[in-house]
């Protein structure tokens, strides 16, 4: 069975300034690229939520890797069969907060 995605607040906002801060400098193309490896991301955390390796020290916490440096954090929801995206980092702007 499948698991349905879930987006925080935060993890919208998150992916919108990563876009927004990338627009300014990657090619359409590359942003083009970089949203199609973004969904196909989700596609594969529909069917296996578990294939990311847990980041947190608290287990919950999973981390994906969409691009080179662009992150997705998530957790699992095993009651409900969702993934529930927390938030997506650009590791060359927000490195400190991955400490």
């Amino acid at each position: 069975m499948a698991y349905t995605i879930e987006f925080t607040p935060t993890a919208v906002n998150s992916l919108e300034q990563i876009l927004n801060f990338i627009e300014k400098t990657w090619t359409k193309k590359s942003i083009d690229e970089l949203k199609k490896n973004i969904n196909k991301t989700i596609k594969m955390l529909k069917k296996f939520p578990k294939a990311s390796p847990i980041y947190h020290i608290d287990n919950t916490v999973r981390m994906s890797v969409v691009k080179n440096y662009i992150l997705l954090l998530y957790i699992i929801d095993e009651i409900n069969k969702k993934v529930i995206i927390s938030a997506f980092i650009d590791a060359r702007q927000q490195y400190k907060q991955l400490k």
